[in-house]
């Protein structure tokens, strides 16, 4: 977990670790380890720091950068 640095540097106007929308813009230009490290950095965020319950554009944001690992992890 790198708390979102490596995505954070990569693109660090994009505001992609934060808004789905911004992370659509960037997902095609994101290797696999920082959206790895991406991924578990805002669940952990979620996990043990925030307050509030998470809302519909963060499980969207899940959802599309699960399905982006995905296909960057396959053999195809």
């Amino acid at each position: 977990m790198d708390c979102g640095r490596s995505l954070d540097e990569a693109f660090p106007t994009s505001g992609a670790l934060k808004d789905t929308a911004s992370l659509k813009k960037t997902l095609d230009q994101i290797d696999i380890q920082p959206l790895g490290n991406a991924i578990y950095s805002r669940w952990r965020y979620f996990n043990h720091w925030n307050m509030a319950p998470m809302d519909e554009d963060d499980y969207e944001w899940f959802i599309v950068a699960f399905s982006r690992l995905a296909e960057l992890a396959s053999d195809d």
